[in-house]
């Protein structure tokens, strides 16, 4: 090999690693580019977690909510039902009451004693 051929050779050698060099730091700079980009990934998604871990809370509060108040309304509901029960009872009742009043005072008045003893 000449003198020539050997330059030429070395050269070719330290060019390709001229270039190795810039594309190994263009490679790290993407690398940090990266991993800047999957912390802000991580932050972003940790605080989703928080966000959807409260989102579950609230609606497990609610829930506990809606179970205690739909036990009050049925019991709510069940005590008027009773009362309206009760009520048409005693409307009956006055209703067999009045009828029988009605049906003295007619026998009254139609044997003609219309205030006469």
């Amino acid at each position: 090999m000449t003198n020539k051929e050997m330059q030429n050779t070395i050269q070719f050698i330290l060019d390709h690693q001229a270039q190795l060099t810039i594309n190994l730091d263009k490679l790290g700079e993407k690398v940090d580019k990266i991993a800047d980009a999957q912390a802000a990934y991580e932050r972003r998604t940790s605080g989703l977690e928080e966000s959807f871990q409260m989102l579950v809370n609230l609606a497990a509060n609610m829930d506990g909510r809606m179970d205690t108040s739909s036990a009050k309304t049925d019991r709510r509901i069940n005590a008027l039902t009773a009362a309206q029960e009760r009520t048409d009872h005693q409307l009956a009742q006055t209703d067999s009451k009045l009828n029988a009043l009605i049906d003295t005072v007619d026998r009254y008045i139609s044997e003609g004693r219309n205030g006469r003893s």
